[in-house]
């Protein structure tokens, strides 16, 4: 009887994170495993199970502000610092890689935006800036300030490691892939410090443009 209210204690202390643990994976299952014909509908599975559906459960049923989940630039000061301290982290982590591992060898960056610099910039600031925000938003914003309260510095591990397991789980740990896995790290502290996911996107939007432009500066 005593273990019951143990788990009962347990439970009502952490319904909260439990439920939102269960529709986090909810959602990451449905990301995943949705049948899907094209760009068009893999881009319209991933708004709905990235954003629209965490939207809606921060709502109407924790009835809380998407400024709770980091939805915000208030905090400039530490948004800056620990922005500007995390993007040299990343690219120093990016060069390291260029420079020892065969990273350079195997990042692929389409061909026209090699030769091109508006083509370039169309191809940062529109294809991969989209699923880029998708994915921050999810994984720094709903997932990381979920357990924020209660989990301290761990969301951060949390966050990271669950983006980790996804691509582990769905075979993706490929090359292409590498600066998102030093971003899920550093933006994730980054968010963590200035409470916003905002400023990680941000970081992690211009770290991509650097690592990119100087991937094409030496392959040229």
């Amino acid at each position: 009887m005593k273990k019951n209210n143990y788990y009962l204690h347990i439970f009502s202390a952490w319904n909260r994170e439990i439920i939102t643990s269960l529709v986090i994976v909810l959602c990451l299952v449905l990301f995943i495993l949705f049948p899907v014909a094209g760009a068009a509908q893999n881009f319209t599975r991933s708004i709905f199970f990235l954003v629209v559906v965490p939207i809606l459960y921060i709502k109407f049923i924790l009835r809380k502000s998407l400024t709770d989940f980091g939805f915000s630039l208030k905090n400039k000061k530490e948004g800056l610092y620990w922005g500007g301290g995390m993007l040299l982290v990343s690219l120093l982590a990016a060069f390291l890689l260029i420079k020892f591992t065969g990273f350079k060898n195997n990042y692929a960056i389409p061909a026209y935006a090699l030769n091109n610099f508006w083509l370039f910039l169309a191809y940062e600031l529109i294809f991969v800036n989209i699923f880029f925000v998708l994915q921050e938003f999810f994984f720094k914003g709903f997932i990381l300030f979920s357990f924020f309260e209660r989990a301290g510095w761990w969301s951060v591990a949390i966050s990271s490691g669950i983006f980790l397991l996804v691509l582990a789980f769905t075979g993706s740990f490929v090359w292409q892939l590498v600066p998102m896995i030093i971003l899920s790290i550093t933006g994730s502290i980054v968010a963590y410090k200035s409470r916003s996911w905002i400023y990680s996107y941000l970081m992690g939007l211009l770290f991509l443009l650097l690592t990119d432009a100087y991937l094409i500066s030496i392959i040229k």
